[in-house]
């Protein structure tokens, strides 16, 4: 089970329903999340070159942005409650996957870092 900055029990978080815009959103936010992971990997094992660190950076931006439009788009009164909806959101694609697509732990590991940006 991963983190997500949420508290976690032994059983899996609810499964949620999404629109089809947060559907599309989620899935680029966790499929570059994916990207980041392996980037960062082959960063520490030395393999990675001269344009793949600089799509680090521009993966961070593209990252805030979804996440930005999906605080806006989640309608609350408070940026926080948005915030903590997502994280909801996040935790229940950590346990039942998006769609058919189910994401490694480093690629919630990468969305931690970048979700840290925002709070």
């Amino acid at each position: 089970m991963t983190s997500i900055m949420l508290t976690r029990t032994n059983e899996p978080a609810p499964k949620r329903e999404f629109t089809v815009k947060e559907t599309y959103q989620y899935g680029v936010l966790m499929a570059l999340s994916e990207e980041q992971s392996e980037a960062i990997d082959r960063l520490i094992g030395g393999s990675l070159g001269w344009w793949g660190r600089a799509r680090i950076d521009s993966r961070v931006k593209k990252m805030l942005s979804l996440l930005e439009d999906l605080i806006s788009g989640k309608n609350c009164a408070t940026r926080s409650i948005a915030i903590a909806y997502i994280k909801a959101d996040l935790v229940s694609i950590a346990d039942h996957g998006l769609g058919d697509e189910f994401y490694s732990e480093g690629a919630f590991t990468s969305l931690e870092s970048v979700f840290a940006q925002i709070c």
